[in-house]
């Protein structure tokens, strides 16, 4: 999270909650995807996102489990932005 924090850093909710185009998902969504299949596929040292129920702060009706692959706009959009930072 550290190189992607520092890119999102500042960003204001409206500019994380953009969608270059409809089909889209917005900043925030992919910044998610993107931590969170690393998360999954890459930690060695078990996964940030379920360790200390860190997945309940972001209030995403998903299983901790799941990584985000496959979710469109239209999965996204049954559930609030994601706003919890680090």
């Amino acid at each position: 999270m550290d190189l992607v924090g520092g890119v999102v850093d500042g960003l204001s909710p409206e500019e994380l909650a953009t969608r270059l185009d409809e089909g889209a998902n917005t900043v925030a969504q992919l910044v998610w995807q993107l931590e969170r299949v690393e998360d999954d596929h890459v930690a060695n040292a078990g996964q940030v996102w379920t360790a200390a129920d860190r997945h309940k702060a972001f209030g995403l009706p998903f299983r901790p489990d799941v990584t985000g692959c496959g979710h469109g706009p239209k999965r996204w959009r049954r559930c609030a932005e994601p706003t919890a930072r680090r």
